[in-house]
């Protein structure tokens, strides 16, 4: 490509950035879904402290999705907070906290409308993503997210005064929502018994593919070269499936550090 075609003038409105870079109007797949409940600490390692409670260290309690852009190498994260309600043990919803009496009241689970949860629910449905896949046998089952693929859209983050959060860094910050549900991963939603023609299979491309690429590739790279290696294979949603999940990189020719693989 020739420098010309890579210039852009700057000046013309229709070349303006919108929203906050990183995952603003890109389109990333979500590679893992699950209700948490996480001590909070400041950039440091520091405990931040709940401000009612000084003695006590503040809690995040509610959904972390983390996901892949088209166009990036790393993974991250992102998260929306679900208010006072507890994520259950399994990490798939929430569950009422106890009452004075510490007994758990049997009404239904419900989102406070200005909760990040209530937010994320509300861009979620709006995008065209079916959530009823998220409760299953009336339960909650927030990894049904996983292997979505969303454009998400950035939204600037806001202090108490109403005002624009920065970073130490001086940059602003932004929290990001789905705008527009573009595709789903069937094979990563639910792990699933493997065979072990499937697994041959998938431990095969894996060697391939990396032995085509120097002995390393990276997450977001590996998903991408599986995915074109396997393009007219019916099993290759299987395969991308299957080495998202962590039991499936042991007693394998291959090491995983973080989100790079690397041939032993």
């Amino acid at each position: 490509m020739s420098d010309e075609k890579k210039v852009v003038n700057p000046f013309d409105e229709s070349n303006f950035l919108t929203g906050g870079g990183i995952w603003d109007g890109k389109t990333v797949t979500i590679t893992g879904a699950k209700t948490v409940d996480e001590l909070i600490s400041d950039g440091q390692g520091n405990p931040v402290m709940d401000f009612k409670d000084p003695s006590k260290q503040s809690h995040f309690r509610g959904l972390v999705l983390t996901g892949i852009a088209d166009d990036a190498e790393n993974e991250r994260r992102e998260q929306y907070s679900a208010g006072s309600l507890i994520p259950t043990d399994d990490g798939e919803g929430f569950r009422l906290p106890p009452g004075p009496d510490g007994r758990v009241s049997d009404k239904p689970v419900r989102f406070h409308e200005s909760s990040g949860m209530a937010e994320f629910s509300r861009r979620l449905g709006a995008s065209g993503f079916d959530v009823s896949k998220l409760l299953v046998d009336g339960k909650l089952k927030v990894s049904a997210l996983t292997g979505a693929r969303f454009v998400m859209r950035g939204q600037p983050k806001k202090d108490k005064e109403g005002k624009q959060k920065v970073s130490k860094k001086g940059y602003d910050e932004f929290r990001f929502f789905p705008e527009k549900f573009v595709g789903y991963r069937e094979g990563l939603v639910a792990p699933a018994p493997v065979s072990n023609v499937l697994r041959d299979k998938a431990i095969s491309t894996v060697v391939t593919v990396l032995g085509e690429n120097g002995g390393t590739l990276g997450r977001a790279e590996m998903v991408r070269k599986i995915s074109a290696a396997l393009a007219k294979d019916a099993d290759a949603n299987k395969v991308i499936a299957l080495i998202s999940r962590d039991e499936f990189h042991k007693d394998v020719p291959w090491t995983r550090d973080g989100t790079s693989y690397r041939l032993s």
